[in-house]
């Protein structure tokens, strides 16, 4: 996700001349599936998204995970400056079930703010 979060479980791999990530562990890969659908599904209006079901542009996809992971880190510090990177995906997500006692109580209107606001890489 362009060196923007990183994560303790993450594994990367070559596959011919492509970077590939994925997880070391079935526990962080479910709740990040979880957090990636809640981030889609809760900013669907905000993004003019019809549906999380179609074919999402690849800047929308990453002002999806990166900014909702930046808000959710944003959201857990209670800190009004936004970083500008993740350290830790695995260590956020584990602060976020600690403080609302499940991933499903996160309030996911304040991480969308964080997903509007993210502007990739300009060129």
């Amino acid at each position: 996700m362009s060196t923007q979060c990183s994560c303790e479980h993450s594994t990367r791999y070559l596959i011919a001349e492509r970077e590939y990530a994925g997880c070391a562990s079935i526990i962080a890969h479910a709740n990040c599936d979880f957090l990636l659908e809640a981030f889609k599904e809760n900013s669907r209006f905000a993004l003019k998204l019809t549906s999380t079901s179609e074919n999402i542009p690849h800047g929308k996809q990453m002002r999806i995970q990166i900014g909702g992971l930046l808000g959710l880190q944003k959201l857990i510090q209670g800190s009004l400056s936004v970083a500008d990177k993740v350290d830790n995906v695995h260590a956020c997500v584990q602060t976020a079930y600690e403080k609302y006692n499940s991933l499903k109580h996160i309030p996911f209107n304040e991480i969308v703010k964080s997903i509007t606001e993210w502007k990739g890489r300009r060129g």
